[in-house]
């Protein structure tokens, strides 16, 4: 099902109301799975993607995943996730773990 998503932080900050108001949309379908290749100790860490499945290629991530998500809020239209996204400096290497959440609207059928 094609979701429309919105990013509520950058690098863990809270937007603004008026970089809200400028901040992109992404449509594409949204996938909440266990992933095991990023399990610790024998845990699967669970993550919300959402992919493009434009064919013929493989459904790429359009933003990084949201990892261990939690459902917020949901209402008749909107759904409210709360998690963290991994930034890695393409520099130092090091890596940082962000707060993010995504406000997800069901896309209108194209």
């Amino acid at each position: 099902m094609k979701f429309q998503l919105k990013c509520l932080h950058r690098n863990g900050i809270v937007l603004t109301p008026e970089e809200l108001a400028d901040a992109p949309r992404y449509t594409g379908n949204l996938v909440i799975e266990d992933w095991p290749q990023g399990g610790m100790f024998g845990r699967f860490i669970r993550q919300a993607r959402l992919l493009d499945v434009t064919p013929p290629k493989a459904p790429p991530d359009i933003i990084p995943p949201l990892f261990e998500p939690q459902l917020v809020k949901m209402t008749d239209s909107l759904m409210t996730l709360h998690g963290y996204q991994i930034y890695v400096d393409p520099e130092t290497g090091a890596i940082q773990h962000y707060a993010q959440d995504w406000v997800l609207r069901i896309a209108a059928d194209e």
